[in-house]
């Protein structure tokens, strides 16, 4: 009886192995919509950032969207 439960078990840990996960992992999910993610990130910062009376925080954003634009940039046509 123990055999049979050990091959048993042994039977399951082989079917873990070898079968992939039904549902994605966080990091496939990151890696796939990492520029949609940016984009929402952009986009609730720039709703805080124009409803704080403050101007240097809106000058601090303007940086970060320079540089965020500058390794990301459009295809212009010229």
């Amino acid at each position: 009886m123990l055999r049979q439960q050990a091959g048993t078990m042994l039977e399951g840990l082989k079917y873990l192995q070898t079968s992939k996960p039904k549902t994605p992992r966080m990091v496939d999910f990151l890696l796939t919509n990492w520029a949609e993610l940016l984009l929402a990130l952009m986009v609730t910062a720039k709703v805080v950032v124009n409803l704080t009376p403050t101007e240097k925080d809106n000058k601090v954003f303007a940086y970060v969207d320079l540089l965020i634009n500058a390794l990301i940039s459009d295809r212009k046509k010229r």
